[in-house]
């Protein structure tokens, strides 16, 4: 279950947050411990999974709206910038710029 290191958790995503954390502590003990803990770790995976889906089934307006930029970040980032006319090159360059700062 690969997880990106630097992404941000919003606050209805914290018992996520929270059982990945339980993950990678336990792929640590494993690997310091060399005891196999594989079952363990299989079973918060699939927690993960349906913690996510119950979230998502559940999301308000607002939560929808506050998880929405990332998505439009990878979309932007995906373009092939060399073929993009000027204008719509300017038009990108405002609009990453706005998500950028903070």
């Amino acid at each position: 279950m690969p997880q990106d290191k630097k992404r941000t958790f919003l606050d209805f995503e914290r018992p996520i947050k929270e059982l990945i954390d339980d993950i990678e502590g336990l792929k640590q003990k494993a690997e310091k411990s060399k005891i196999d803990l594989s079952e363990p770790i299989k079973k918060l995976e699939e927690r993960v999974i349906e913690t996510r889906k119950t979230i998502t089934q559940s999301l308000t307006a607002w939560q929808k709206v506050q998880d929405e930029p990332a998505s439009r970040q990878a979309l932007y980032t995906e373009i092939p910038l060399k073929r993009c006319p000027l204008i719509l090159w300017s038009f990108l360059e405002t609009e990453m710029c706005e998500m950028i700062r903070p």
